[in-house]
């Protein structure tokens, strides 16, 4: 069976990045959260086998943009879970795309 990552996984994760900035202030957050997931923006594709986003179990995910959001972007560790909990969502059926 071949798998798409980029097809399954991309979608989330713009999604999830939007909901990062639209949270904490916008493009300098939604930058943050890509690079701390190994996401390229531009090219809306994942940067590499080395990337979180392609090897990283969710809750590893999870606590990885918790985290930055209290190192890069000065959040208090309550508010960071708060912000984290409004913004994880885990990949919906319908963000799942199929290869023919």
């Amino acid at each position: 069976t071949l798998i798409s990552f980029d097809a399954t996984w991309c979608a989330w994760a713009d999604s999830f990045i939007d909901r990062v900035g639209a949270q904490c202030g916008g493009e300098k957050a939604r930058q943050a959260a890509a690079k701390t997931i190994g996401y390229d923006l531009a090219a809306r594709k994942v940067m590499g086998e080395k990337a979180l986003l392609a090897y990283a179990a969710q809750p590893v995910i999870r606590e990885a943009v918790c985290g930055m959001l209290e190192s890069e972007l000065s959040y208090e560790r309550a508010e960071a879970e708060r912000i984290m909990t409004e913004v994880w969502r885990e990949c919906e059926d319908e963000q799942v795309f199929g290869i023919s």
